[in-house]
């Protein structure tokens, strides 16, 4: 099971992945900025641009919290 992000302007995957690495899976999900796609999108007809990052997130057996997924959108 997964999911793709498509995180907003000044998200960083290399940010998200160093703040990762400090948190306790007790404190999990962290926060991202960004929005799941809808599993029934083709990256192809989404209209992502050149500097757009996709996130692709796998679930984790080992977290109870939000159903395995390691993060959350942000309000």
């Amino acid at each position: 099971m997964s999911r793709i992000w498509r995180l907003d302007t000044g998200e960083s995957v290399i940010e998200i992945e160093k703040d990762f690495n400090y948190e306790n899976t007790k404190n999990l999900p962290m926060q991202v900025r960004g929005r799941i796609l809808d599993e029934s999108l083709v990256v192809e007809n989404i209209n992502v641009a050149a500097n757009d990052v996709l996130l692709y997130e796998v679930v984790h057996a080992t977290l109870k919290q939000n159903q395995g997924f390691a993060f959350i959108p942000k309000n």
